[in-house]
């Protein structure tokens, strides 16, 4: 053997040697890594699993925020955990939990809007308490040093944390490898907030108008000169929106402050509103046309120097005549009060203190009624007898004759005031002495006295959403009225109640009138392009996706918001921003009659009975309808006026709404809509005359019924705004939003 082979064979059992030294080397780091990955995997896997569970926990509890627009929040808050514990996966806080950890399911701890995770050191004795921990953040760190309470309804989102206890290590369960396992114990986190809704698609393309002022002023004006606005103040309206009263039997936001005020011989008062803040507005010097032209602004009770809804007579006023004169109207006054003894005062009279007690006798809200005038006339030396009369003619031989008593001039009751008359004025003329050359006169025939009758109904100057007005003396205390007072510079209390924001009713209330279609109160919309029509707009709701005007409220003259352009075309594009503004479009009471039997009558599914409705249920167990309940809909706020005239406009988008629809107007020819055997009658005045009507009568035609809602729901497709949801508020829509 040659000494090449033995060398060759040296070499190669000394390599055998060393790749055993190598294999020795490298072994406990292969393992190592073997253990570290798999572990990091197994913990990984943990985590998301975790992740998934703290998820479903909020996204579950997103929908019960609706129970915090109770009263009593409690129970609100009490549901809220119990739905998140349901899916968040701790067995302790619910046995029942629907989402399960891998490998040891009894090692997740879950807590609440709690400040920290859970540790060992909290223990598992109170887990329906989140071990100690619910509820133990601050709700608003930006109000550091003060605490805010962190209960779901208080906060307005939840924030479920949990800890998966010491994963187990998959090395880790033999033994002998237990010491080369990590265990580290994973946490996670997911908040949903309950917010405002900014928009969505499927809503019906219904409009309901709202009274919702941010600006109120008084505008006071020359009823004998132009409609240029002499003075004006602003009123200040309730503290908490929420805050109303019953005024002229009615439910009403009271706006009141002081006006200073120049007084001439016949001063009338307009109420001016807007959505936007005004606060920096200056109306001196400007014409009622000019001010009520504002886009998002509102004159009652008309836009000209005589349609005030209120009326303040300058006094004195002098008549010359001579001789023995002249005759000086001192004050005049109306008056609720029974005329004094011996001046008639029959039996079916209705004064009008019954029927309007807090602004009788100048402004009327229900009316039917009547009031008396009264007047202190200083007539000189001219002759008796001396004759006064209330609407008389120039030589003052007809009008309602009027009495002297302990100085004053009384009238018996005036003829009776219609509901919805507007201004009823009242001239006074005299006549001192017998024969006809004696003196007599009407000062010119100048207005002396008004009573206001409202007009609340759309379609012309009226009074609008005005429920009571006052103007009354600070002298008083703002008790007495100041209706008549000495010309110049006056101080004067203006107190005015208007209709409030829309709201959920009580319980035993009858259910709300929707006159969607008909008339100048048409409120439906057009709000997909052709060839979608309002039957299958409110068959399906609105495929287009629209939000809440949070610009300014004004629409044109922006282009992409003239009528020509609306509604978008279709299939949308996804627009962002989605359209704030809507198309109002009259259509038709036939299509509107199908959309509805399409939606609540015949399915879906097609040839569906009809839905149960529930509302006396909810109500009687003190619950809100779920949003599955298909009687549940969603429709949009617009301002108040916007349907004073009929045609094509394009409005305005103020917030969506949530309203539970129990009954419709039926028409018999099919497809038309027949109504459901448990529909609620139409509510009856005063729609039907103050008696009783059906569905077909041609009084409810293009009418729906039903009550108000709050909601916050996790609407499809719908957008989140960014202020949370205000449960105090008497209607809001909001939608939870998962957001960490």
């Amino acid at each position: 053997m040659s000494s090449t082979g033995t060398v060759r064979r040296a070499n190669i059992n000394h390599e055998h040697g060393q790749s055993l030294v190598m294999f020795a080397v490298l072994l406990p780091i292969i393992l190592f890594i073997a253990v570290l990955s798999v572990d990091v995997g197994n913990w990984w896997v943990h985590q998301k699993r975790l992740q998934t569970q703290v998820d479903a926990g909020a996204l579950a509890a997103g929908p019960i925020f609706r129970e915090c627009f109770r009263d009593d929040q409690s129970l609100a808050n009490t549901r809220i955990a119990a739905e998140a514990a349901k899916y968040a996966g701790d067995f302790r806080r619910d046995t029942a939990s629907l989402n399960r950890q891998v490998q040891e399911p009894g090692d997740v701890y879950v807590a609440l809007n709690a400040s920290r995770y859970w540790k060992q050191s909290d223990g598992d004795s109170t887990p329906s308490t989140g071990y100690g921990l619910d509820y133990s953040m601050d709700s608003d760190p930006s109000t550091p040093g003060i605490q805010l309470p962190s209960d779901p309804c208080s906060a307005r989102f939840l924030d479920v944390k949990a800890t998966d206890d010491e994963v187990i290590p998959l090395w880790g369960r033999i033994q002998n490898w237990r010491d080369f396992s990590l265990s580290v114990s994973p946490r996670t986190h997911a908040k949903v907030e309950a917010r405002k809704l900014q928009g969505l698609s499927g809503f019906l393309p219904w409009a309901v108008p709202e009274v919702n002022p941010r600006t109120v002023a008084a505008l006071f004006v020359d009823q004998t000169e132009t409609d240029t606005v002499d003075s004006w103040a602003f009123l200040g309206g309730p503290a908490d929106p929420n805050d109303t009263e019953t005024l002229n039997g009615e439910t009403a936001a009271r706006w009141n402050g002081l006006a200073s005020v120049n007084v001439v011989s016949q001063t009338g008062m307009i109420v001016f509103t807007s959505r936007q803040l005004l606060a920096n507005a200056d109306f001196a010097g400007k014409s009622l046309s000019q001010i009520c032209a504002l886009p998002t602004g509102a004159c009652y009770g008309g836009t000209t120097n005589t349609s005030g809804i209120e009326f303040v007579r300058g006094t004195p006023v002098t008549q010359a005549v001579s001789p023995g004169g002249p005759v000086v109207l001192e004050t005049v006054e109306l008056t609720t009060l029974p005329p004094p003894a011996g001046i008639p005062n029959p039996p079916s009279t209705v004064s009008c203190a019954t029927t309007d007690p807090d602004s009788a006798p100048y402004f009327l809200y229900n009316a039917d009624c009547q009031v008396r005038i009264r007047a202190q006339i200083e007539f000189g030396s001219l002759p008796s007898p001396r004759v006064v009369r209330v609407n008389g003619n120039a030589s003052c031989n007809s009008g309602v004759a009027l009495s002297l008593r302990d100085g004053w001039w009384e009238s018996t009751w005036l003829p009776t005031i219609d509901n919805g008359s507007r201004q009823n004025g009242y001239t006074l003329c005299w006549r001192a002495g017998t024969g006809g050359g004696a003196p007599r006169g009407n000062w010119g025939g100048q207005l002396m006295q008004m009573a206001y009758a409202a007009f609340p109904r759309t379609g012309g100057p009226g009074s609008g959403p005005i429920v009571y007005s006052a103007v009354r003396s600070p002298s008083s205390g703002c008790t007495a009225y100041a209706n008549a007072l000495d010309t110049g510079a006056q101080t004067l209390c203006i107190d005015v109640g208007l209709e409030p924001p829309l709201r959920e009713v009580g319980a035993d209330d009858p259910p709300l009138f929707l006159r969607i279609h008909g008339g100048s109160l048409n409120q439906m919309l057009d709000c997909d392009a052709s060839p979608r029509g309002p039957d299958e707009e409110i068959r399906d709701g609105c495929q287009t996706p629209y939000q809440v005007n949070t610009r300014d409220l004004v629409c044109e003259p922006n282009p992409t918001y003239r009528p020509s352009n609306m509604p978008p075309p279709l299939p949308p594009p996804d627009p962002d921003p989605w359209p704030d503004c809507i198309e109002a479009n009259p259509g038709n009471v036939e299509s509107m009659s199908k959309g509805i039997a399409a939606r609540f009558e015949d399915g879906p599914p097609e040839g569906a009975s009809c839905p149960p409705n529930l509302w006396d249920t909810y109500r009687l167990n003190d619950e809100l309808p779920p949003s599955d309940d298909p009687r549940v809909v969603t429709l949009i706020i617009a301002e108040y006026g916007t349907f004073d005239s009929e045609g094509i406009k394009v409005l305005p988008i103020t917030k969506f709404a949530g309203f539970y629809v129990t009954g419709w107007f039926t028409k018999s020819a099919p497809p038309m809509a027949n109504g459901c055997p448990d529909n609620d009658p139409p509510p009856t005045p005063p729609f039907c005359g103050g008696g009783p009507c059906d569905s077909d009568d041609n009084k409810v035609q293009g009418a729906v019924w039903g009550y108000f809602i709050r909601q916050v729901d996790p609407f499809p497709g719908g957008r989140p705004a960014p202020d949370l949801c205000d449960f105090d508020a008497q209607l809001a829509t909001c939608i939870p939003a998962l957001v960490e």
